[in-house]
């Protein structure tokens, strides 16, 4: 079976890309597009088409000459696109099977990705290939490269990495950026807040809630991770994409 995965998102795509390059079957085949592209000059040869998309519903022309293409010759795709609702994004996925698409992809991270390609296979192509159902990974959590415990223990990282009476930075980053690993700026930030005498609180988060995957705030990570054991400020603002 021959899967095509189009993606806007770099890091989706370098994840996409580790996984088929390590599969036997499907053959998953990922193509890098920005919304800017002419569908029928991107559209492979493919038993099955997903889109992998960080954007809100068919806003560009390249989703919806895909989406218009794909329903009229009948075939097998799904676009993952948030706000969606009133928009044609599939054609032969269930109910259910969007739902859980939509988990493995939330979820996030290599194993997500590697088993929804071998999902995908056995239930659209019949293919023997054996997949993992979603695992879910931290939503949200605190980062230090000396600190080897639960992620989502505060009150731990806090017992170890907390000097009483030192000012204390609170860093907020891309929960992505976690499960990438590659936390070169992420150390040498906390690093420079340490060697000027000060507490380094650096969190990850997703940026909002998804009732589909039931995933929390970034306001609930600021709750939980900066003000642990503190009553919750009267004024609070934050931003994220």
């Amino acid at each position: 079976m021959r899967i095509a995965v189009y993606t806007n998102i770099l890091r989706v795509r370098v994840l996409a890309r580790r996984c088929a390059a390590n599969m036997e079957e499907p053959e998953v085949r990922v193509c890098a597009v920005d919304g800017m592209d002419r569908w029928e000059e991107m559209r492979a040869v493919a038993d099955l088409h997903l889109f992998l998309w960080m954007g809100t519903g068919l806003d560009n022309d390249f989703l919806k000459q895909a989406s218009r293409d794909l329903q009229k010759r009948r075939m097998l795709h799904l676009i993952v696109v948030d706000n969606a609702e009133h928009d044609k994004v599939t054609y032969g996925f269930s109910e259910e099977q969007i739902q859980l698409t939509w988990a493995y992809f939330r979820y996030d991270g290599e194993e997500n990705m590697c088993n929804l390609f071998r999902w995908l296979g056995r239930a659209f192509g019949g293919l023997s290939c054996t997949a993992e159902p979603p695992a879910p990974l931290a939503w949200n959590g605190v980062y230090h490269p000396a600190w080897a415990g639960d992620p989502e223990d505060i009150v731990g990282y806090l017992g170890a990495h907390y000097v009483e009476g030192r000012p204390t930075v609170g860093v907020i980053f891309y929960r992505s950026e976690w499960i990438t690993g590659d936390f070169t700026y992420h150390t040498a930030l906390i690093r420079a807040i340490e060697a000027e005498g000060m507490n380094a609180v650096t969190v990850f988060s997703n940026a909002y809630r998804d009732e589909r995957v039931e995933s929390p705030t970034l306001m609930e990570a600021i709750e939980k991770y900066f003000f642990a054991g503190m009553e919750r400020p009267t004024s609070m603002s934050s931003s994220a994409r």
